[in-house]
């Protein structure tokens, strides 16, 4: 167990050095969600997804999404 907290803690290490990805991982997810709740009609709920707004609907596969893009 020691070897593998070893490996992750130089491992985010040099994942948090890399600015630029860092800013991707962070921010795109940050700027695609505001654009999307500043429309007006994203914001009003839909029955189409049962009663939540778009944005809620697609805040989580957004999420998934960063996720994978980390990994």
């Amino acid at each position: 167990m020691h070897a593998f907290r070893q490996i992750l803690r130089i491992e985010a290490r040099l994942y948090l050095r890399d600015l630029p990805t860092l800013l991707a991982t962070v921010g795109m997810p940050t700027l695609i969600l505001t654009v999307l709740g500043l429309i007006p009609a994203l914001r009003e709920p839909d029955p189409k997804f049962g009663g939540q707004t778009f944005v809620s609907y697609f805040a989580p596969s957004l999420l998934v999404v960063t996720l994978v893009m980390v990994g």
